[in-house]
């Protein structure tokens, strides 16, 4: 039973890292690259319809 419990608390915690880990990524990081996304204050792209 202690066995069990520890493979899903490991799991978890890995999942849990994992999306931590790419949500930082995302937020913090993803700034400086080329193709970063970015939100529009009502502004299309040129040459594209809203």
């Amino acid at each position: 039973m202690r066995r069990r419990r520890e493979l899903v608390i490991g799991i978890l915690l890995g999942l849990v890292l994992g999306l931590a880990l790419v949500a930082v990524f995302v937020f913090v990081f993803s700034g400086e690259t080329v193709d970063a996304p970015q939100l529009n204050q009502g502004e299309a792209p040129a040459g594209q319809e809203p």
